[in-house]
């Protein structure tokens, strides 16, 4: 089978199965959507308190020098140390917003070594050495007035860590002009955009899925349905004469140089067709339902094979293959109608 004859064939399949296949693409992005969305889901939270940040952050700059070693450039030890339970926990008290719940719920989906997106960040300029203490942990006001008290922080910390340096803050806090942080999950967008992704997916597989389901169906069939379920050798003659009339269907199988066609199939022919047949009276013809009917003096240079989609059975065409083998100087010519 050549690639047009093969592509029509699978086109026909897939009108033939367009119910199925729309079903089935149907059910899969509707189950791979809904798997997505359930594991975006968190089942922790469940009547629980949903925590979702979605103000403005507020940021300020700071610089520190590091007694006999000059510029301090570690900024993520800064960041841990504003993060350590005991200064949250003093933070909370200070200005009443929750924090620690935030920035264990960040953690669970995200890993703060490699993100500058986490509720309170500080990030070093690498050319200036100026780090930039980032809140974003609820409200625009609940940020505004949070960044202001690790402002004081810094500036009046007693902790042991900052004895050795001088802390030189070179802005104060003010919101930025970031789009909203959402902590809870990916975020609405990224959510949306791969549910979209996974129901596109799903919609690709039940397609591919319905249509390996009808292929494997007609090749399970007995019957033919379609002309990839059956074999024929490369030098036989196919035509495939579907819902063309009588004229033209006769003309295709007493085509050729041959004085005498046979002619097989397993059902009767139509009244239309033997009568078109009858009138091309240039050719000698003879329609028989088994090889093995036809008369042993009977001589022949071809034989159309005719197919009848949904009527001929497989294991009469293989049985007319098989007996075909007694004649081999005959050529073959396949016609599906």
């Amino acid at each position: 089978m050549d690639l047009k004859s093969f592509s029509l064939e699978v086109w026909q399949l897939i009108k033939d199965y367009k119910k199925l296949i729309a079903s089935l693409a149907i059910i899969f992005s509707l189950l791979f959507a809904g798997v997505r969305l359930l594991m975006q889901w968190d089942f922790q939270t469940v009547g629980t308190e949903t925590i979702e940040t979605e103000g403005v952050p507020s940021n300020f700059d700071l610089f520190i020098e590091q007694d006999n070693l000059g510029t301090f450039t570690n900024s993520y030890l800064i960041e841990i140390l504003a993060t350590q339970p005991e200064v949250v926990s003093s933070m909370e008290q200070e200005t009443g917003i929750v924090i620690q719940d935030v920035l264990d719920e960040f953690s669970e989906n995200f890993d703060p070594v490699y993100t500058n997106e986490d509720p309170i960040n500080i990030e070093r300029n690498t050319s200036t050495n100026v780090m930039t203490v980032t809140i974003g942990v609820g409200t625009s006001e609940e940020n505004q007035e949070l960044a202001e008290a690790y402002y004081s922080w810094v500036s009046e910390s007693e902790h042991p860590f900052f004895d050795d340096k001088n802390v030189y803050l070179l802005s104060e806090p003010e919101a930025t002009e970031e789009e909203p942080v959402f902590v809870n999950g990916e975020g609405p967008t990224a959510s949306i955009v791969s549910v979209i992704l996974m129901a596109g997916i799903g919609l690709v597989f039940g397609i591919v899925a319905a249509i390996a389901i009808a292929i494997l169906k007609a090749l399970l069939h007995d019957k033919i349905l379609y002309s990839f379920t059956y074999g024929w050798k490369s030098d036989d003659i196919y035509m495939r004469e579907l819902n063309q009339a009588g004229d033209k269907v006769a003309y295709d199988i007493l085509s050729g140089h041959a004085d005498k066609v046979v002619i097989l199939t397993e059902h009767p022919l139509s009244e239309e067709l033997v009568n078109a047949l009858t009138k091309m009276g240039q050719h000698q013809f003879s329609i028989h339902s088994n090889v093995t009917s036809i008369p042993i003096d009977e001589r022949f240079e071809e034989c159309s094979i005719i197919i009848q989609r949904k009527l001929t059975s497989k294991d009469w065409y293989a049985s007319q293959r098989k007996n075909l083998k007694l004649y081999p100087s005959a050529r073959t010519k396949i016609i599906e109608i």
